[in-house]
């Protein structure tokens, strides 16, 4: 049976801890002024029947920010009401942030019926099936007791061991992740860090993150219902003894997780829903207290779009004042900074790029329960992101992660890259290939005369739209459908031929004739400079497309042959290999009678593109 986690709501002094009492035999007030004013400050904790953990909450206003940490991961709920108060202001406000943390299952308790007369009890339940009406807990049972007389207490303690038979698996996110609600020192051990595990599993001597420190810490130890245990997993209540870090370093609020899978943002867009009871219409930013999880932080509400009145929903972006830790689906609570009001809740939708304001239409998908739609809508709205910012914002594993990618791209809705893992929106990938294309038109419009341009050229173009495995994916795409050809690091349309002029085309042939004259005792560069009379630049031009032409070829800094003279000395050195075995500078230069400068150039040139190879003072054939 999965851990069953029940927590207690309702107004101060309305008899929680007493009842929490009651069924477990355990005083949850542990703090000294808990003890000496009577009331709940913070949250306690009774470790019940095995798997099942009562969290009682303080029910005072000034407290309301503990209230919210015990309740944002329990399973179900005890809304417990004074037979003799009655509702009062902080049973509506409690009942009011279950509904917006959506807890759904749970029961009403009245307390201290010993205090009030059948007709009071009577009366008093129409009064709370009223309030509950539109509420979640609508169809909860109730229960009527006194726990200081234990009657209806045995009834309660049966209901609830069934509901906790009952409990439906919890969404498992494939990683660890734990809100910390308390932390501690204990001597000999060091800090304790406590929560509810609301996602995977976790075994001892593993390393986990502090968020949003990003803190690596390893784990010492672990307890499950205050037995220590070699693993916890979702839904246990657990403590967890850790070193790495001090107990100064951590608080309630912080997030325990599997390295990699979550991240520290100061932003993020939501879903918010303003209560009916703040009558008024939110249209300005406003500062605001954000209680989500087990943390309570300063926050600024903007309000995306023109407003959102007073029991309706809008979208927010959410700037806080220090870091905090979320994932889409984790949902929060507003209230008002400087008083007991609370103002709504809401549901986190995305924290990438939380700068750039999404459009509406955006968000509203992003509210989609079926998760396929809500990253194909993500996607799209990004145009390209990775892989470990898909996992940062859905809060789920690499490998359901990838699961739901590898069926969007069957169905070819995006495109995924690389071996570390980014997501394009297939929309989006068509106009990264029209870039890179348009990117080699531009080229090729500016310098007609060139056969392309450098891959590392073209890549630092588009730098800024595409990079790494992105751009290689994209270049290799538009390659592979013959759009582009890429050939000794450069790239070019596959429809391009260099333009020449007349002009041009007169001292291209001059050139070489020059060098058909002597073919194996080529003149330099700087002799047919001389000769024809051309600015040293122009002719570096013009010997440039004649090599892309393949007219002439480059065999190192300052020498070019003849292409027929490349090709008969490449035939002779093969058939002279053939014949003979292994071929010397002495059997090329007496062949072709040149000097060693000219034979050696030719026989490197050979070696460099892998028709032969140097073996000491010879070489041998490598490839025809």
């Amino acid at each position: 049976m999965s851990h069953f986690i029940i927590g207690t709501a309702g107004h101060i002094d309305h008899g929680k801890t007493a009842l929490v009492k009651a069924l477990t035999d355990i005083d949850t007030d542990r703090l000294k002024e808990e003890k000496e004013r009577g009331i709940t400050i913070d949250l306690g904790f009774a470790y019940w029947k095995e798997g099942i953990t009562v969290i009682d909450v303080p029910g005072h206003e000034r407290f309301i920010r503990n209230m919210v940490a015990g309740v944002s991961a329990i399973d179900y709920v005890l809304l417990v009401i004074a037979a003799d108060d009655g509702i009062m202001p902080q049973t509506i406000e409690h009942l009011e942030i279950l509904k917006l943390l959506h807890i759904s299952s749970g029961a009403v308790v009245i307390t201290k019926i010993d205090k009030a007369d059948e007709l009071r009890l009577k009366n008093l339940e129409i009064e709370i099936k009223n309030l509950i009406s539109d509420s979640l807990l609508r169809t909860a049972p109730f229960f009527k007791v006194s726990s200081l007389q234990k009657t209806g207490i045995e009834e309660l303690k049966r209901h609830l061991q069934n509901a906790a038979k009952q409990l439906l698996p919890k969404l498992d996110r494939g990683f660890f992740r734990m809100n910390i609600d308390r932390s501690f020192s204990v001597k000999g051990f060091g800090t304790i860090l406590t929560g509810t595990v609301l996602s995977g599993t976790v075994r001892n001597d593993q390393w986990i993150e502090l968020l949003p420190a990003k803190k690596a810490v390893r784990i010492r130890g672990l307890q499950k219902h205050s037995q220590s245990v070699e693993e916890i997993k979702i839904g246990d209540r657990a403590a967890i003894n850790v070193s790495g870090i001090d107990n100064e370093s951590t608080k309630r609020g912080n997030v325990l997780a599997e390295p990699g899978h979550m991240i520290s943002t100061n932003s993020f867009f939501a879903k918010w829903y303003l209560l009916k009871s703040v009558k008024k219409t939110i249209e300005k930013p406003i500062r605001v207290r954000l209680h989500m999880g087990t943390a309570e932080l300063f926050c600024k509400v903007h309000i995306v779009g023109e407003s959102i009145q007073a029991g309706k929903s809008g979208y927010i972006r959410v700037v806080s004042e220090d870091p905090l830790v979320c994932i889409r689906g984790d949902r929060f609570i507003v209230r008002e900074i400087n008083s007991s009001m609370t103002l709504g809740g809401g549901i986190v939708l995305d924290h990438l790029y939380p700068e750039i304001t999404p459009e509406l239409p955006y968000l509203r998908l992003m509210e989609n329960d079926s998760l396929p739609i809500a990253m194909r809508e993500f996607i799209n709205h990004h145009k390209i992101v990775s892989v470990t910012e898909i996992i940062s914002v859905f809060g789920l594993s690499n490998s359901i992660i990838s699961n739901e990618l590898y069926k969007l791209e069957k169905l070819n809705q995006i495109v995924i890259v690389g071996e570390q893992g980014t997501a394009l929106d297939v929309n989006y990938f068509s106009v990264l290939q029209k870039q890179l294309v348009n990117a080699v038109e531009k080229f090729h419009q500016e310098r007609p005369t060139d056969q392309g341009l450098k891959i590392s050229e073209l890549r630092m173009k588009l730098a800024t739209a595409m990079q790494g495995d992105v751009f290689d994916f994209v270049l290799k795409t538009m390659v592979r459908k013959g759009v582009l050809t890429e050939e000794k690091e450069i790239v070019y349309l596959s429809s391009h031929r260099i333009q020449i002029n007349a002009n041009e085309r007169e001292l291209i042939e001059k050139i070489k004739s020059k060098l058909a004259q002597t073919p194996f005792s080529p003149p330099s560069v700087e002799v047919i400079e001389t000769e024809m009379k051309l600015p040293g630049s122009e002719l570096q031009r013009l010997l440039r497309i004649m090599v892309q032409l393949e007219l002439i070829v480059k065999t190192d800094k300052n020498l070019y042959f003849h292409a027929d003279a490349v090709r008969e000395a490449r035939q002779f050195i093969i058939d002279f290999i053939g014949e003979k075995g292994h071929i010397k500078i002495t059997d090329f230069k007496d062949r072709f009678h040149t000097s060693r400068k000219f034979a050696l150039s030719l026989l490197e040139y050979f070696d460099a593109i892998q028709v032969t190879s140097r073996n000491g003072d010879h070489r041998d054939l490598l490839h025809p």
